[in-house]
């Protein structure tokens, strides 16, 4: 995908937590080109999955699963699947769908620009 995240050696994440500065602030990183981001699909950065349901639409979640914090997998046909139990998130909002978990997916920020999607 030719996308490289940093992270440091304090085992904090890569990834900017919600809330970090970010929309093109000087904390803001990118995370993905638009391009490396399948129409229906996703791909995992870090610990945060980018998907893009429609084109030119983009959202952001947590990979960890919020019945056990086991990682997400990308979507498939519209839904992401937790595999430890099965629980199902729509790609579009990562509202859930069915399985043990109590709630979706925590959305994480993100701001596109031009064809850069970074962190916010």
């Amino acid at each position: 995908m030719g996308v490289s995240i940093v992270g440091c050696t304090s085992g904090a994440p890569a990834v900017p937590e919600p809330g970090a500065a970010g929309a093109g602030g000087i904390d803001a990183q990118i995370l993905a080109q638009t391009a490396d981001i399948p129409v229906g699909g996703g791909v995992t950065v870090g610990n945060v999955l980018l998907v893009q349901p429609a084109a030119g639409t983009f959202r952001a979640y947590s990979i960890a699963c919020p019945h056990r914090g086991a990682r997400v997998s990308p979507p498939d046909n519209g839904i992401i699947t937790c595999w430890e139990h099965n629980s199902t998130f729509a790609a579009e909002d990562g509202s859930r769908i069915d399985g043990p978990a109590a709630h979706g997916l925590t959305q994480v920020p993100i701001t596109v620009n031009g064809t850069d999607v970074l962190s916010s």
